[in-house]
Parts: structure tokens; sequence; C-alpha cells
């Protein structure tokens, strides 16, 4: 019986065939040597730093965009950004006394990236960037992690990259969406050379996570990084408020809901109904707190 057991663990399984190790990985997967704590560490700040810049992006673009399908993705993707901005600062704190490093720049390609995606002109190469660029290389940079860590040694950061990549992967599909629908040919054609702009940025930082350098003859020599073109005029906060042509009053339909709760010649039907309308579209309270967080840096 003995034998027979042994035989179960060494093939990666425990007792009587139980999953081992909680249910976390296999044997041999607890095995292999993964990532050092310093290239844990310093992949996690490029991710907090995406996620970071990324959360900047999406919040400052909510006020002055009209279509009111991107100012609500904008919105609700802006929270998922802030979310694992605050899981990745606790989890490297939990790697590393302070003083943590986070509010650094990991690498100057990567801030002229983010710069470049803040600063895009339009919809189309806004979404462009956020999401066929950004978002994608960040995907790819967190499934990369997982499949390189000790799943057991570093197993709270896997777990919090496994939520990392449930909200990309929602944001992406959503992002998918928003490209096909706004991005035509001539658009794509337009933005071909900022693209590879963006490209070259990833290029110069060795990938988003820093791991991966450009096979050149010499792997110690990095691409210059680009010069700034949408970025050469540094982005500002458009303040004012924008909606699409479906909204013939940009604040409250032409009416104020709230005076009529104080109108008896209206039943309570009808002004329960108003009310749910006016929160089902209520888009100032997001506008009024993107303007807070664009014009309070640092907070």
């Amino acid at each position: 019986m003995a034998t027979v057991e042994k035989t179960v663990e060494k093939e990666g399984r425990g007792f009587r065939g139980l999953p081992p190790l909680a249910g976390v990985c296999s044997f041999t997967a607890a095995r292999r040597p993964g990532l050092s704590v310093e290239r844990c560490v310093g992949r996690l700040k490029r991710f907090h730093y995406a996620f970071k810049r990324l959360h900047e992006i999406l919040t400052v673009r909510i006020t002055a965009e009209p279509i009111y399908e991107l100012k609500t993705a904008f919105s609700h993707h802006s929270y998922l950004c802030a979310e694992n901005v605050a899981a990745l600062r606790k989890r490297v704190g939990e790697m590393r006394e302070p003083p943590l490093g986070l509010e650094d720049v990991p690498h100057p390609a990567l801030e002229l990236l983010f710069n470049e995606i803040l600063a895009a002109p339009d919809a189309p190469a806004l979404v462009l960037g956020v999401y066929a660029v950004a978002m994608q290389e960040l995907r790819a940079a967190c499934q990369s992690y997982l499949d390189e860590t000790n799943p057991l040694a570093d197993y709270p950061s896997a777990r919090l990259l496994k939520f990392s990549l449930a909200d990309l992967n929602d944001m992406l599909d959503f992002g998918q969406a928003a490209i096909d629908a706004l991005v035509d040919d001539s658009s794509a054609n337009a933005l071909e050379s900022w693209r590879n702009l963006l490209a070259n940025c990833l290029s110069s930082a060795n990938g988003l996570d820093g791991e991966h350098p450009p096979q050149t003859a010499n792997a110690s020599d990095s691409p210059p990084i680009p010069a700034p073109h949408f970025s050469q005029t540094p982005y500002r906060y458009n303040p004012t408020p924008r909606r699409d042509d479906r909204f013939g009053d940009s604040y409250n339909a032409g009416v104020n809901p709230e005076a009529f709760l104080y109108d008896e010649q209206f039943s309570p039907r009808d002004k329960t109904l108003m009310m749910s309308y006016k929160r089902l579209r209520e888009i100032d309270v997001p506008e009024m707190m993107a303007s807070i967080l664009a014009e309070t840096k640092g907070k």
C-alpha cells in the first residue's frame, strides 16, 4: 500500500489520488524554479503602472466623450483599473519594505506610450490605443507572469493576476466591439504609423513587463525611444461635458426632474418613473468625479 501511495504522489497526486497542495498546483509545478522575488516585484510594479495610467486615461476622457456607450464604459473600466492598482500596491507592499517605488516611472518609453494614448485626438485612436495596444499587452504580460512564476511560492500574486485577467478579458471584449464599430479602414490606415510608434515604445521598454528584449545583434541594446507624436503637445483635460445627438439637452432632457417631486398635479407613479429615468441616464456624476480626479494630480 505504501508503495502504491508513493507512486501516486510521484505522479503528481496525493493520498489515494487526492489533489495535492490544497489543489493549488501539482507537486511537479511546485518544484519548478519560477521567478525570483526581484523579477516578480519588477513585473508587478510595471503592471501597477500600466493599470494606473489606464485609469488616468479613461477617467480624463469621460467628460468630453459624447458617445454615451463610450462614456459609461470608460467610467466602468476606470473603476476596474483602480481596483487592480490598489490590489497590486498591496501585493508589492507585502513583498518589499517601503519605500516601494510605485510612484516611479518604470521606463521612459512606457511613459511615452501612455502619454501618446492619453493625447489620442479622437475616439478611434483612443480605443485603438487603450484596447488594441495597452490592454492587449497588459493581458499578455499578466498571462506570461502566471506561466512563469512558481504557483505555490507566489500564490498570492498568481491569485491576484487571475482576477486581473478576468477584468482585462471583460474590458477587451468591449474594446474589440468598440474598435469594430468605430475604426474603419480609413481610420486604421491613418493611424498605422502611430501604432508603429506605440510598438516601438514597447520594444524600447523591453516589453510592457520589461522581460522581452528585442532580438538584435547586441542583446543589451534597446531601440531608441521614438519621438512623441500626439503627445508632442501635452494633453489638457477638457472639462466641458458633451452628449451625442440622442440627448436633446446636456443635463436634464429639457426639464428638472427633481421639480416634479413637489408638483402635486403629478401622481407618485409619474414621479417615480421620472426619477428612474433620470437615474438611468445620470451622466453628470461620473463627469463631475472625473473632473476632480483629473484636476487633482496624484490623488
